[in-house]
């Protein structure tokens, strides 16, 4: 059986405590980031200035505006086709939290933002993660340090449950690749994951890769010929 699809009036009447916001560019005044210090008593958010559009993004878009994908189209000049490759509209993405519950259609009204850019949070760890693209490696990487928050300390322990600091998992990382540097990246990742520092290895992939090739360099036998 297929979900039941929710009408516009119907989604705008939903309550909720937790709520989830993209706010563009343009829109990003002080007027509207003053209202998230306002309205929320906890709120966290981060400016997506980075984001790549992917091959997954345009097969959506296609689905959902009944086009078959074909690059062709971007040629022809289709409104809003989404180009791979190309950076998206930077915007807002705003996480809250508010002690009494309230309707969508409220909240978009708060921002003076359009309602369907307003939606309940159903998985409060999962909308905080995704604000760096903690869980997403195809999405372009955030750090923890670009995130405002009133509340530090609930951003900590949703992205570090483990309690480590960056400097901590730095450290962990290095000490693993000093060990490891000589196995095939897929070895070199299930051991970040046991160590539990993956998604910070994930993150820092450009660097970390730098540093297994100057070990592999610093480490390769020495030929005949350098003996002599």
């Amino acid at each position: 059986m297929g979900r039941k699809k929710i009408s516009r009036s119907d989604r705008e009447l939903i309550q909720a405590y937790w709520f989830e916001a993209i706010i563009y560019e343009g829109e990003a005044n002080e007027f509207r980031l003053n209202r998230l210090n306002e309205f929320w008593d906890e709120f966290f958010y981060i400016v997506h200035d980075r984001d790549v559009i992917t091959e997954l993004d345009r097969d959506e878009w296609c689905i959902e505006h009944d086009i078959h994908c074909d690059s062709n189209l971007a040629e022809l000049g289709i409104d809003g086709y989404p180009v791979v490759g190309t950076l998206k509209k930077p915007h807002i993405h705003a996480i809250g939290y508010t002690k009494n519950p309230c309707i969508l259609a409220r909240a978009a009204i708060k921002f003076d933002i359009p309602s369907n850019r307003v939606q309940k949070v159903e998985n409060r760890k999962k909308a905080i993660r995704y604000l760096v693209h903690a869980d997403y490696p195809h999405k372009t990487q955030y750090r923890i340090e670009e995130v405002v928050t009133n509340n530090s300390a609930l951003l900590s322990k949703m992205l570090d449950g483990d309690g480590l600091t960056v400097t901590d998992k730095a450290r962990i990382i290095l000490e693993t690749l000093e060990t490891c540097y000589d196995m095939s990246m897929l070895q070199i990742c299930t051991q970040m994951i046991q160590n539990g520092v993956y998604d910070e290895f994930r993150r820092g992939q450009h660097l970390y890769t730098s540093i297994i090739i100057e070990l592999r360099n610093q480490n390769k036998p020495k030929t005949k010929k350098e003996y002599e």
